[in-house]
Formats: C-alpha cells, sequence, structure tokens
C-alpha cells in the first residue's frame, strides 16, 4: 500500500478545510488495508481519522467545548511539533508529523 499518497491526499483536503473529503479518504485507505489484512495499517488510518474528527474539534469548537478538555492543542503525539512547527497529519492525540508518520511506517512495515 502506498500509505504516503493517502497521507498527502488526506492532508491537501484538511489544509483546505474539506474533512469530508479527507474522512473519506481515510477510509479508503482504511478498507485497503482490511482488505490486506494488515492490521498496523488499519491502526494508522483509525488514529488518522480520529485525529481528523480532534482537529474539527480545535477548528470549529467553541471554548466552552474546548475547555472541558474535548480539543487539546493539535501536536504531533512522537515529536511534539505543533501544527506551527511541523506539517501534521491527522492522527490519535492530536496529530502526527508527516516525517514521524513516513519513520514511523517504514519502520513496522519491514
Amino acid at each position: 500500500m502506498d500509505i504516503e499518497s493517502y497521507t498527502d491526499k488526506i492532508q491537501s483536503f484538511v489544509n483546505i478545510g474539506n474533512f469530508h473529503a479527507a474522512v473519506n479518504i481515510a477510509i479508503s485507505g482504511l478498507n485497503e488495508c482490511r482488505r490486506n489484512n494488515d492490521q498496523l495499517c488499519i491502526n494508522k488510518f483509525l488514529s488518522i481519522i480520529s485525529g481528523i474528527s480532534l482537529k474539527m474539534a480545535h477548528e470549529f469548537g467553541s471554548k466552552e467545548y474546548l475547555d472541558k478538555g474535548e480539543g487539546p492543542e493539535i501536536c504531533c503525539f512522537m515529536c511534539g511539533a505543533t501544527e506551527d512547527e511541523a506539517k501534521l497529519l491527522a492522527g490519535a492525540g492530536g496529530a502526527i508529523c508527516a516525517k514521524c508518520a513516513k519513520d514511523a511506517y517504514k519502520h513496522f512495515s519491514g
């Protein structure tokens, strides 16, 4: 699976605020992983979908909603880079930067 092509497409839609398209592409990637019985890949796409949801909360949530802890600061859960510091991809616990996502996928898929 070419996970980079999926994450690049997802990120491009997240960047322009088209979260519907981003989620649809992530679900397509998840389904491809399921067909290939690739659990690590499935987990990656579940994290991406979760991260898109967090990004939406961060972008659209009210102050009251965010103050309840429903919308944490978006940052890479591996290296801690923030949106200002790195290109972030949606992921569990906030997001994952593109570099960490590629490194993790290479490490675990090899």
